[in-house]
């Protein structure tokens, strides 16, 4: 995940270092969660969870794509501030889309819980 902000936060770069965890909030939905640990310009090492929404292809009539971005802590432990960098909201530009499971990939046989992976809940992030 590579982000650059315009908005609040104008001149922060985000740029992760690793994907811990691969979370679909409500189960059935184009809405998924990517978290893990990444770097920043501004505020050191973090947690990130990054909120994808697929809304177009292939699937017409569900509107446009949707991305928003939380971050919490600064270096580890990763405890205390979390921000929501950017509200779920529509994008720009660009296209995502979720892809179907790869089954010459396997997760970890106890996955990770959220706040583990994420550094936090998804308060604050919408859809």
């Amino acid at each position: 995940m590579d982000h650059d902000e315009t908005g609040e936060y104008a001149g922060l770069h985000v740029s992760s270092d690793s994907i811990d965890a691969y979370f679909e909030p409500a189960p059935g939905s184009n809405v998924r969660d990517i978290c893990g640990t990444a770097d920043t310009n501004l505020f050191g090492t973090v947690k990130f969870r990054a909120r994808t929404e697929d809304n177009s292809d292939p699937s017409p009539g569900r509107g446009v794509d949707k991305f928003g971005l939380k971050l919490t802590g600064v270096s580890p432990p990763f405890t205390g501030i979390s921000a929501v960098i950017v509200s779920t909201r529509v994008l720009a530009g660009g296209h995502i889309e979720l892809h179907k499971p790869n089954p010459s990939n396997t997760g970890p046989s106890t996955p990770p819980d959220e706040i583990t992976a994420c550094g936090s809940d998804d308060s604050g992030l919408g859809y």
